[in-house]
C-alpha cells in the first residue's frame, strides 16, 4: 500500500467588526501539518481594524499586509 501525497488544506476564520466589515484570514496547511482554530485566532487578533475603513476607499490597497 503506498502512501498518499500531502494535500493542501486551507483553513478559514472569517470575522466581522461592528460595522460588518469582512475579514477572512486564511492560512495553508501543508503535509498534515496540525493548525488549530486557537492559532488562527491569535493570528487574528494581531489585525488593525482601520475605523471606518469599510467606506473609505482611500485606505484599499492591494499589497500583501506585512
Amino acid at each position: 500500500m503506498s502512501e498518499l501525497p500531502p494535500v493542501d488544506v486551507y483553513r478559514s476564520l472569517v470575522l466581522f467588526d461592528v460595522e460588518g466589515f469582512h475579514f477572512e484570514i486564511s492560512i495553508m496547511v501543508t503535509d498534515n501539518w496540525q493548525f488549530d482554530e486557537a492559532e488562527l485566532r491569535r493570528i487574528a487578533e494581531s489585525i488593525v481594524v482601520i475605523p471606518g475603513a469599510a467606506t473609505d476607499t482611500t485606505v484599499w490597497t492591494d499589497q500583501p499586509i506585512g
